[in-house]
C-alpha cells in the first residue's frame, strides 16, 4: 500500500502530465495540422521535363505500333510506339545507373499505326518530344511526340 507522501507524488506527476505534456502533445498536433493546410499545391505544373535532353545519347529501337485509342469516345486519335532503348551513354552523376533495355511507350496524335515487320526493326529519331514525369516515385515517363524518323542502323539520338 501507498503511504500519503508517495500518493502526493503520484497526484504531482498526473498533474504535471495533464497540464504540460498533454498541452506540449496539442501544440505539435496543431502546428502539425496547421503546416498540412499551409502545403503548397500546384507545384506540379511548374516542373519541366526536358524530353530531348533525356534523349540524347539514346538509341531508341522500334518495336511495335498499336492504334492510341481515347479513352471516352474509343476512338483511334493516333499511334502508340513501343520502344526499347538500345543504348544508354547519358551521364546520369552515379556510376552505373542506366536505362538500357528500359522500355518506352511514345504516344503520336494523327499518326496510323502500322504492323512493324520483326526481322525489320530499325532506330527512330523522335520529333519535337514532350514528356511528363509521373508516378508515387516520379520513375514514370509519359512521351509524346510530332512524328519519328527511321535513321540507319548506327544512328540514334547519339
Amino acid at each position: 500500500m501507498l503511504d500519503f507522501s508517495a500518493n502526493k507524488k503520484l497526484q504531482y506527476f498526473f498533474d504535471y502530465f495533464d497540464k504540460f505534456v498533454l498541452s506540449e502533445i496539442s501544440e505539435i498536433i496543431y502546428f502539425c495540422k496547421r503546416r498540412k493546410i499551409m502545403s503548397l499545391k500546384g507545384l506540379r505544373s511548374f516542373v519541366k521535363f526536358d524530353a530531348r535532353e533525356f534523349l540524347k545519347g539514346k538509341q531508341l529501337l522500334l518495336m511495335r505500333e498499336t492504334p492510341w485509342m481515347d479513352y471516352d469516345s474509343g476512338k483511334e486519335i493516333g499511334a502508340k510506339l513501343k520502344t526499347t532503348i538500345w543504348t544508354d551513354d547519358t551521364n546520369y552523376g552515379t556510376d552505373g545507373t542506366t536505362n538500357e533495355g528500359s522500355e518506352l511507350d511514345v504516344k503520336i496524335p494523327g499518326l496510323k499505326a502500322e504492323a512493324i515487320d520483326r526481322n525489320n526493326r530499325g532506330f527512330i529519331r523522335l520529333i519535337n518530344p514532350t514528356g511528363t514525369v509521373y508516378g508515387e516515385f516520379q520513375n514514370e515517363l509519359s512521351l509524346k511526340a510530332d512524328g519519328f524518323d527511321l535513321i540507319k542502323q548506327d544512328g540514334g539520338e547519339k
